[in-house]
């Protein structure tokens, strides 16, 4: 399900896969203070482009970071992110400029098992 947060369902405008992928072009971040880690998104594209990650171990010490670099989708009312192979599809809901929340994540594998992943919220990123 792809949507824009704010709105109450009853009021909400029908939201286009092209808009939201408008709305998140660019880069988002994601800190978990607990974990002292930190990950970055990147989208360069329209209905379908580049992605990249970056995630690092820390969020203060960026020499500590892994990147991944892939292709997204948005299509069947989902976000799809190829990493050579890895799928991942997730319900985007997004607050325009401030917020992205990834949710009902799943890996998806050959034989069509999803298995979920934790629930993100991504800011956008500073300058951004």
């Amino acid at each position: 399900m792809i949507g824009m947060a704010g709105m109450a369902p009853a009021m909400a405008a029908p939201v286009s896969e092209a808009e939201i992928a408008r709305g998140m072009q660019g880069c988002w971040t994601w800190t978990d203070t607990t974990l002292g880690a930190s990950s970055q998104m990147c989208l360069d594209g329209g209905l379908s482009g580049a992605v990249t990650v970056l995630d690092c171990s820390t969020h203060n010490d960026l020499t500590e970071c892994s990147s991944a670099e892939g292709r997204y989708a948005f299509k069947d009312e989902k976000l799809w992110r190829d990493f050579d192979g890895l799928l991942t599809n997730c319900d985007v809901q997004l607050e325009p400029r401030r917020q992205v929340a990834l949710r009902n994540c799943a890996w998806v594998n050959s034989t069509s098992v999803a298995e979920p992943i934790d629930d993100l919220v991504y800011q956008r990123a500073v300058g951004q």
